[in-house]
């Protein structure tokens, strides 16, 4: 994985977030059925990748084609298949983010007896 690579695919996964985000707006069903940008943007990803467009694109030009791993390069999906890991940090790390830590006494006062039993 080279820089260019890990720069390209975070760039592919940018635009299928907006292409999610455009169909959003754009579909009134997919805003009645309250569904993210990302899970549509993962959707189109999914389609164009090598498990749909790919086994399509294989069937009719040919198994060792370019075609047969959709738009998506080999590249792309090795950066993505790192990414969960590495993302689901920012998740926890922004986890109590707008939320008002409690006072020493009442950590104590709800936390002692947890500490004590351990």
């Amino acid at each position: 994985m080279s820089p260019e690579h890990i720069g390209f695919a975070l760039l592919i996964l940018g635009i299928f977030l907006l292409v999610g985000k455009w169909i959003r707006m754009r579909v009134e069903l997919m805003q009645n059925l309250f569904l993210p940008a990302s899970v549509i943007g993962r959707f189109v990803a999914l389609f164009l990748g090598p498990g749909v467009l790919g086994r399509i694109a294989g069937n009719f030009v040919g198994e060792d084609s370019f075609w047969t791993t959709g738009i998506l390069t080999e590249e792309i999906m090795e950066v993505w298949s790192s990414l969960p890991g590495l993302m689901i940090n920012i998740v926890f790390a922004t986890l109590f983010i707008g939320t008002v830590l409690p006072g020493l006494k009442r950590i104590w006062n709800v936390g002692g007896p947890q500490l004590a039993f351990g």
